[in-house]
């Protein structure tokens, strides 16, 4: 068994891949429970080997800025609470497994820029504190499932300019007006019915106006002025 004792010298073993699927199990990188900005900036990466991350805490710009990342293994991510910019410019990506995001207090930025996401799974964000940004720029996202956020504070741009966009996938009923600042700012496509109900749901008359000014679809924006 191989001990690797700092990310550094993790990262640059699968980067060369001196550590693969074939030979992964005689590492041990257990001592390492920050995996944040691990890779960073890897520009050619295209996938991983199925890391044992069952001990990882942090996994907060783990993949950042890896513009031909493709896919990535299921990965263990149950202790992990913070998650945030961990896609952030993926542009490559167009799926995600399933991961348990159930300790997770933190996504801002996660899928920023992941411009070929086009669909994600169900994420368990319940103790989830901050989402802004989560899913700007993702602009080939159509239908989100519905994401449950009792502890919710900021969502600040959280679906910015998701220009295919067409149900709003939230209730914020409980977040401050100013920390949902242009949530769904260029949401082009949002349904009609989704968001008369999402209205609805919504009870707050402040967030009514602002989301109204921030619809971008003229004939949507028309509606729901006469209706509110």
């Amino acid at each position: 068994m191989y001990f690797i004792e700092s990310k550094l010298e993790l990262r640059e073993l699968i980067l060369s891949n001196t550590l693969n699927d074939n030979n992964i199990h005689l590492y041990d990188y257990s001592s390492i429970t920050d995996f944040s900005f691990l890779f960073d900036k890897c520009f050619n990466l295209k996938t991983i080997p199925k890391l044992n991350t069952s001990h990882v805490i942090s996994m907060f710009g783990m993949f950042r800025k890896c513009e031909n990342l493709e896919n990535i293994p299921h990965l263990d991510t149950s202790s992990v609470v913070d998650m945030a910019s961990m896609f952030d410019g993926c542009s490559s990506l167009k799926e995600i497994p399933y991961l348990d995001t159930s300790s997770v207090v933190s996504m801002d930025n996660m899928f920023v820029g992941c411009t070929s996401l086009k669909t994600i799974p169900t994420l368990n964000i319940q103790q989830v504190k901050s989402t802004s940004s989560m899913f700007a720029y993702c602009s080939n996202i159509e239908d989100m499932p519905f994401l449950e956020t009792p502890n919710l504070n900021e969502c600040t741009y959280m679906f910015f300019n998701c220009i295919n966009l067409k149900n709003i996938p939230i209730n914020i009923n409980n977040i401050s007006k100013n920390n949902y600042k242009n949530i769904i700012l260029g949401c082009k496509k949002l349904n009609i019915v989704d968001a008369i109900l999402f209205l609805e749901q919504n009870s707050n008359n402040d967030f009514k106006r602002i989301i109204l000014n921030e619809i971008n679809h003229e004939d949507l924006k028309n509606i729901l002025k006469r209706l509110y």
